[in-house]
């Protein structure tokens, strides 16, 4: 049976697109709709659950909301590939339990953060905030019992939450560099201080100080080419560079052609993420592999449950934090030191 990434491919759409189409038409302007279901027929594929697309859904489904806090005002859904994908984990799992996911956005630096209340999301039995969000923004949610944060803690301890292991897969990746004979090792971080990139930058620190060796300080560097370009001039420049995520990976990678640095054999380079580009860049890039769409689809399993445990107050639990494994990947960026 065709997959739905055929039927994107046909469609040329996204494949949350796709699954978009089939769970929450009513989502969907009539035109990628034809285009999905055209496709969708060419390649025989059939959903999990069929269903016939009607502008109106049906009402006996339970509704969940899935509310994207964007790190930019023009950052949206389909164009972040990070989070794309965690969207078609959790369309994927609502599709399973029959349940209808409707989709909203903010920016997560707006003076509101909180979503509009429109009369279909005031229906929604419980939502799903994905992405960074500050402690203002919780508190706008306090009335809410029926919440999961995506990829981020709840530092108040009041909801459940789903989070990768960025620790883990930082500390593995530092290590395998140190394993190469790197001793230094630079780290990219983003200019926002989002908890998951202050626990990568924990996993960085820790595998040095397991290795007994110390950390340069300086070789922590701001997202952005220009102070990458300043620490890669540097006559102790490092030897080696792990991004807090793919992005500040081929950032680094950018500026190593500017300068004539040639990876591996000048500078090994670890990303975060494993997005799918990571494979298709010259060097391969290695890569923490997170699981986005497992990421995605335990939040809506957590909320369901959450949700129809709600009526029974001897089976609501305290909140949890679910932190799902990842992997290193390792590709062509990465060679141990020219000088040892």
């Amino acid at each position: 049976m065709s997959s739905i990434f055929e039927v994107a491919k046909q469609a040329g759409v996204s494949a949350s697109t796709v699954s978009r189409t089939f769970n929450s038409p009513h989502l969907i302007n009539d035109k990628t709709k034809k285009l999905v279901f055209e496709a969708a027929e060419r390649v025989n594929y059939q959903p999990r659950r069929q269903r016939i697309p009607v502008e109106t859904p049906e009402p006996a489904y339970m509704t969940l909301r899935f509310h994207f806090f964007a790190e930019r005002p023009e950052d949206t859904l389909q164009r972040n590939a990070f989070y794309s994908q965690v969207l078609a984990g959790a369309l994927s799992e609502a599709s399973d339990l029959n349940i209808r996911l409707i989709l909203s956005t903010s920016d997560r630096h707006g003076v509101s953060s909180t979503p509009s209340q429109s009369p279909e999301s005031l229906a929604a039995a419980g939502i799903l905030l994905v992405g960074a969000i500050d402690a203002d923004t919780v508190a706008r949610f306090a009335d809410s019992p029926n919440i999961v944060f995506i990829d981020t803690h709840d530092t108040t301890g009041a909801y459940d939450s789903v989070v990768s292991d960025n620790f883990g897969g930082a500390y593995t990746a530092t290590k395998h560099l140190i394993g190469l004979g790197h001793k230094r090792i630079g780290f990219v971080t983003g200019l926002d201080p989002v908890v998951s990139f202050a626990e990568r930058m924990n996993g960085y620190v820790c595998a040095h100080f397991h290795a007994g060796i110390p950390l340069d300080n300086t070789l922590t560097i701001t997202k952005g080419h220009d102070s990458i370009k300043a620490c890669l001039e540097r006559p102790d420049r490092p030897t080696a560079i792990l991004g807090a995520n793919d992005e500040c990976a081929i950032d680094t990678m950018q500026v190593c052609q500017q300068l004539g640095i040639c990876i591996p054999r000048d500078l090994s380079l670890i990303g975060f993420d494993d997005l799918e580009f990571t494979a298709r860049v010259l060097p391969a890039l290695t890569s923490v592999h997170v699981p986005t769409e497992t990421i995605g689809r335990l939040g809506v399993r957590r909320l369901y449950a959450k949700i129809q445990n709600s009526a029974n107050p001897a089976l609501v639990d305290l909140p949890s934090c679910s932190v799902v494994p990842v992997r290193l990947v390792e590709r062509e960026s990465c060679a141990p030191p020219l000088n040892g």
